[in-house]
């Protein structure tokens, strides 16, 4: 998220002419009701049930979930459940032990059977 989401806005002058794009001009960009969204879908995805029909669109990359995708992940839910259950449960938010003013670390999950390759090589990003 950067300035462009509230300061650009596109004008289009007829049918036939090219748009053109407005850099500082107000957009149709509602930053209050997207954060608003982000924080209640974080709250409901705090219940099992939520989260496994929000995995569900994710994993299959829309909400028409693919039957062969679905039918892994209702799979793969039905041996983890009550891991999943007990664990959301201890910390629904994931905030559990992260101190004010820092992040929470991902690491890899241990019951992953295939987890992530990861390269060795190092980028020194330069700014």
């Amino acid at each position: 998220m950067n300035c462009a989401a509230c300061h650009v806005a596109e004008i289009h002058s007829s049918a036939t002419a090219a748009p053109v794009r407005v850099l500082g001009a107000t957009s149709h960009f509602d930053a209050e009701a997207f954060f608003g969204v982000v924080v209640v879908s974080t709250f409901r995805t705090s219940e099992p049930a939520n989260m496994k029909l929000f995995l569900s669109a994710y994993v299959s990359g829309s909400d028409n979930i693919d039957t062969k995708v679905g039918g892994a992940l209702d799979r793969a839910w039905a041996e983890q459940e009550a891991t999943i259950t007990a664990a959301m449960a201890a910390d629904p938010f994931g905030s559990k032990n992260v101190e004010p003013g820092t992040r929470s670390r991902l690491t890899t999950c241990s019951s992953r059977k295939n987890p992530p390759v990861r390269s060795s090589s190092k980028r020194r990003i330069r700014s």
